[in-house]
């Protein structure tokens, strides 16, 4: 009997953001967001990042689903997107991984041709700290700060060999490798700016 090979295709993912009654029953959807993903026979992979945070105070959903620079914000309370927002952002070029290649090879898949613009969403004290794909090796990762209204603020790189894990009003986590390959957590305190 001859193999059947499906032939591939994009298939658009959703992921919903519901209220469910603490018996696990669903009450009502509040958002929607919408993924692309890359399906053949066989194998299946996603182009879209998928990330979502509650803002410290609970009250907002901060929401990046797809590659381009677009971060939005869903009222919880309101049950809907309040606001969308973005800035310009210069693209990343993609650096293929090895294992990449042979499987558009097999699958048909199309090339990424660049990074997901937002790699990680961390909400604090009115802010949202933007972790992006444009990372030096001597500076580290490029951080976009905007207030809670969706106004850029200002950019800077958290450090060679850091990732950041986690934000507070006071301090922040990093992940950090050092030149012997061993990981350690740090904790930093954040200081505030006088103007």
């Amino acid at each position: 009997m001859a193999e059947v090979r499906i032939p591939p295709f994009v298939r658009i993912d959703y992921f919903s953001v519901d209220f469910h009654h603490k018996d696990g029953a669903k009450i009502r959807e509040i958002a929607k967001f919408n993924t692309k993903a890359f399906l053949s026979g066989g194998s299946a992979t996603s182009w879209d990042s998928r990330i979502n945070v509650i803002s410290p105070d609970r009250k907002f959903l901060y929401a990046h689903f797809g590659r381009e620079y677009l971060i939005e914000v869903v009222d919880l309370a309101a049950g809907k997107i309040v606001k969308q927002f973005r800035r310009t952002y210069p693209k990343v070029p993609h650096a293929e991984r090895s294992w990449e290649a042979d499987f558009r090879k097999k699958n048909g898949s199309p090339k990424i041709e660049y990074e997901t613009d937002i790699l990680g969403l961390y909400p604090v004290d009115g802010h949202i700290w933007v972790a992006t794909s444009t990372e030096d090796k001597s500076i580290g990762r490029l951080i976009d700060v905007f207030d809670r209204d969706g106004r850029f603020i200002d950019s800077f790189y958290l450090g060679a060999g850091r990732s950041l894990m986690a934000v507070s009003e006071d301090f922040i986590l990093c992940e950090e490798t050092n030149e012997d390959e061993t990981v350690t957590i740090v904790k930093y305190r954040i200081g505030s700016a006088q103007i």
